[in-house]
């Protein structure tokens, strides 16, 4: 009884559903009708209702085709898009919504959504035109009619070809002068001037370019790396998110924009882009670790530790000893104030003693594992982390760690050295008084401790201290005169 049940509502779905789709068939094949004989409303009509309950690409694009023919030409490009996304558009109508998109593009005089919608057009459907509709717009913007100019051009690129580049520079620098429009000069000495990394002058004329060519992907590419190597990485993102907006690369390249946008994003304090693109490479080429470390990264500045985790957890699968990775979870779980960060800074500390990493790099994982161990007492650890900076480059914090250390291992002389090398508190000059002592050199210990008997808190370590408390009296003691007999008796 059950199983026939089942059939039945089986059956009557099967036969809904393919009501359903006759009838929308039905409606789209009314509007073409309607369409050939110009009755555009009642066109639209069967055409929305084609559409009401199932995404009809064809359907979509005689809408469009109607509103274009009806001047609603922001409607019509609605659904021209809606025709071209679709991939059950039939070819021939997705083809033709993408060639009405670059027509209202070029009507309204937008250049860069001309090149947006060629190149979407070329990833989707592979149609060779399209990219050769944006060669064509950049050849045309690069060129000129003056005749003397382009005789010098050539004669330029000639040169150029045999590797004379200095007598190439000379023509496109004449070719320039002749006819200060002309472009395609311009940008073959910024070629030039970049393999040579004179990018100053490279970044001169590839701003003209762009400035002129703003679809111009790769004069935006090598711009965006001038301005990276400048430590300008706002406007190299910029330059780099242009690049991959309009460049019609393959996979492999895609990748390395991304990342470029994801790099600079980060080293500009644009947490959420370079998110943003570190994503788009790592789904790109899921293999590489260098996405992963600023996905998180950014992560971390953004609050996000669970996220960051998981990407570190993939990124470690890659590579299990990269000790970025293993610095960036031991930053995760620092902030969390979660004690594992130890064993983390640990493991890093370790492996750049044994190996050719970059120590200063990881300065600031070092500095908070000596004071988490100088918490714990572990005073040898401690002592062994921060005598690996160097004397000149270590904080007065760490510095007064180490004198800590030394006096509570026992090292009362090391422990006299460094301490005062710094300039004390009275609470830390206990300890430098007590070292003294410790070390035989009582009235050492004395001077210090007349220097900041009038704090209080020092004077509350005193009487904690039994040593402190003899030296104490023995400056009492030092201090009353002695009786004198009386001469007159």
């Amino acid at each position: 009884m059950k199983k026939t049940t089942v059939y039945t509502l089986l059956l009557t779905l099967l036969i809904v559903n393919f009501t359903s789709s006759t009838l929308m068939a039905g409606y789209h094949e009314k509007g073409k009708s309607y369409y050939v004989y110009r009755k555009y409303e009642k066109a639209k009509k069967m055409f929305l209702k084609s559409v009401e309950n199932q995404e009809r690409g064809d359907s979509y694009y005689f809408l469009g085709e109607i509103e274009k023919i009806q001047k609603n030409y922001n409607e019509a490009a609605k659904y021209f898009t809606k025709a071209a996304e679709l991939s059950n558009t039939t070819r021939k109508y997705r083809k033709n919504s993408f060639w009405n998109l670059i027509v209202l593009a070029e009507q309204k005089g937008d250049l860069d959504e001309v090149v947006r919608v060629c190149k979407k057009m070329w990833s989707t459907i592979r149609d060779a035109s399209a990219r050769k509709k944006v060669e064509k717009l950049i050849n045309k913007f690069l060129w000129t009619e003056n005749i003397e100019a382009i005789k010098s051009f050539k004669k330029g690129l000639a040169l150029k070809k045999r590797n004379k580049t200095d007598e190439a520079m000379k023509y496109f620098q004449e070719a320039a002068s002749t006819d200060y429009s002309f472009l395609a000069p311009k940008f073959e000495m910024s070629l030039i001037y970049y393999s040579r990394k004179e990018y100053s002058s490279a970044a001169g004329y590839l701003r003209e370019v762009v400035g002129r060519i703003s679809f111009y992907a790769e004069a935006h590419l090598m711009l965006g790396d001038i301005y990276f190597r400048n430590r300008s990485y706002s406007y190299a993102r910029d330059h780099f998110i242009k690049a991959l907006d309009f460049s019609f690369s393959g996979s492999s390249t895609r990748y390395q924009i991304s990342y470029r946008i994801c790099e600079s994003s980060y080293a500009a304090g644009d947490y959420e882009n370079a998110l943003k693109y570190g994503i788009e490479a790592h789904s790109k080429r899921p293999g590489q670790v260098k996405p992963l470390l600023i996905i998180s990264a950014s992560n971390i500045k953004l609050g996000k530790y669970q996220d960051a985790l998981d990407y570190l957890k993939k990124a470690r699968k890659l590579q299990p000893a990269n000790p970025d990775i293993i610095y960036q979870i031991g930053s995760i779980y620092y902030r969390q104030k979660d004690w594992r960060h130890v064993s983390y800074f640990d493991r890093l500390f370790d492996m750049a003693n044994n190996s050719k990493i970059k120590k200063t790099k990881y300065n600031r994982a070092f500095a908070i594992l000596a004071k988490s161990h100088f918490s714990k007492k572990q005073y040898h650890r401690t002592t062994a982390i921060i005598k690996t900076f160097p004397t000149d480059n270590r904080s007065f914090e760490l510095t007064l760690l180490l004198g800590k250390s030394q006096y509570h291992l026992g090292h009362y002389d090391k422990a006299v050295d460094t301490l005062n090398s710094i300039s004390l508190s009275s609470v830390d000059a206990v300890f430098l008084c007590k070292a003294y002592a410790l070390s035989k050199r009582r009235n050492k210990a004395k001077e210090v401790m007349k220097k900041h008997l009038y704090s209080s808190d020092f004077s509350e370590a005193v009487e904690k201290s039994r040593l402190l408390r003899q030296l104490k009296k023995e400056i009492e003691r030092e201090s009353t005169p002695k009786d004198t007999p009386d001469s007159g008796q």
